[in-house]
């Protein structure tokens, strides 16, 4: 049932297209049957917990099917986390009707300018919350910008 509903979720995220940049979301089920708990008996006794299931399942991101994990860089690792994001946000506002805060913390550092306006569009869709160490940048003029 859990990996049911994970894979519909990833394949929902993977037909996305309103986000700038094509990541695409590989799923790894650490699929759960008797023949499995037999093999793993003795290693989960000595682990202290079972290590096939649901809670063992994984995922990756790429990006033009390179591993954003493994290969991407420290921006394309963020541009990847702020996709998961805001898939996230959608999947949620489909559900309850209503968009949730979309919170970033110092994402723009680590981004070129290019990125950084996407970011920034993105930001316009919601309510967005964002720390930043640069006060120096033209900001949007639906922005309240709060220095401490």
């Amino acid at each position: 049932m859990i990996t049911n509903m994970r894979r519909s979720f990833i394949e929902t995220m993977n037909t996305a297209s309103d986000f700038p940049l094509q990541f695409t979301v590989m799923y790894d089920s650490s699929i759960i049957s008797e023949k499995r708990l037999h093999q793993y008996a003795i290693e989960e006794v000595v682990a202290g917990h079972t290590l096939v299931g649901p809670h063992k399942d994984d995922f990756s991101v790429a990006l033009m099917e390179k591993d954003i994990g493994t290969y991407g860089s420290r921006g394309e690792q963020r541009m990847a986390v702020l996709w998961l994001k805001i898939q996230e946000m959608e999947y949620l506002e489909k559900k309850k009707e209503v968009r949730p805060i979309l919170l970033l913390d110092d994402i723009l550092s680590e981004l070129d300018e290019k990125h950084q306006h996407i970011v920034l569009d993105l930001a316009e869709k919601q309510q967005t919350i964002m720390t930043t160490a640069n006060l120096d940048r033209k900001w949007k003029k639906n922005v309240e910008v709060i220095e401490l």
